[in-house]
């Protein structure tokens, strides 16, 4: 299987997108961001105008006021926000509150520093997101980083839940990237020991919400990459993200190679 996760859903040439998959014989189905139930289902109704393209869950999101993305370090009150998702399907992103910081040692600093943070709310988000996934799946999404660590960002292991792993090759210094690799392959067999329909997050097409994250420098990059994870047994991929596609100058060769990707 593959998904998306779209993040900037109000900024989508959604018509331009249809043609593009049209052209290419594909469908797409997209996690969206939205900060409300009320914004979800606005922008559901929107996208799915248009033909090929499938809203299949919800993306929650705070203002970056109040984090952006979820944690053990997040507010009660703000965490009582994915209660209006009860329900839909929904990809819950557990990161530390986002930071103001844009280089590779400022966002390695802020990832480190709340490992030994302490949390408020751990048990709260991990009650929260244990109920919802009794009326809908919930995907938790996160770093591939050792459990440890991940359980100091508030994340936690349910067989009820769903999870996925960002392998974001784009963010390694190419001088690293040989080790990441050695590295993920232990930790993405790990990882599908636990549950064998883990997703992992191929990326970045485009720059996200930092708008200064370093993306792929070409098509073979990105397939490199699918083939890398393939060979380590993965089946459900992720890909960030869909905007991109309509922001490229050639998409042609993107598009070609996730339909490779998406025949069996």
């Amino acid at each position: 299987m593959i998904l998306f996760w779209c993040e900037f859903p109000e900024t989508v040439d959604w018509a331009r997108l249809e043609g593009l998959l049209k052209k290419h014989k594909l469908s797409v189905k997209a996690y969206i961001t939205a900060i409300s139930r009320h914004d979800f289902e606005n922008k559901k109704k929107e996208i799915e105008k248009f033909k090929g393209i499938t809203v299949e869950g919800v993306w929650p999101i705070l203002t970056k006021a109040r984090g952006y993305w979820f944690s053990g370090f997040t507010r009660e009150e703000d965490i009582d926000l994915l209660d209006e998702f009860e329900g839909i399907k929904m990809k819950v992103d557990i990161e530390p509150p986002i930071t103001n910081s844009k280089s590779f040692k400022g966002m390695a600093f802020w990832l480190l520093k709340y490992v030994f943070k302490r949390q408020q709310s751990r048990e709260y988000l991990m009650k929260k997101v244990q109920r919802l996934a009794r009326k809908s799946p919930v995907i938790l999404s996160t770093f591939p980083f050792p459990q440890w660590m991940l359980r100091g960002y508030g994340f936690f292991l349910d067989k009820r839940l769903h999870y996925n792993y960002i392998f974001y090759s784009t963010f390694i210094p190419e001088k690293f990237k040989e080790r990441y690799r050695k590295y993920y392959k232990r930790f993405a067999k790990k990882r599908l020991k636990f549950d064998r329909n883990t997703f992992f997050a191929l990326g970045l097409l485009a720059p996200g919400i930092f708008q200064s994250e370093p993306v792929y420098k070409n098509v073979q990059e990105f397939e490199s990459d699918y083939n890398f994870l393939k060979g380590l047994g993965v089946k459900n991929f992720v890909i960030f993200r869909l905007g991109a596609l309509t922001e490229m100058k050639d998409p042609e060769p993107w598009l070609k190679a996730i339909k490779r990707m998406s025949q069996p």
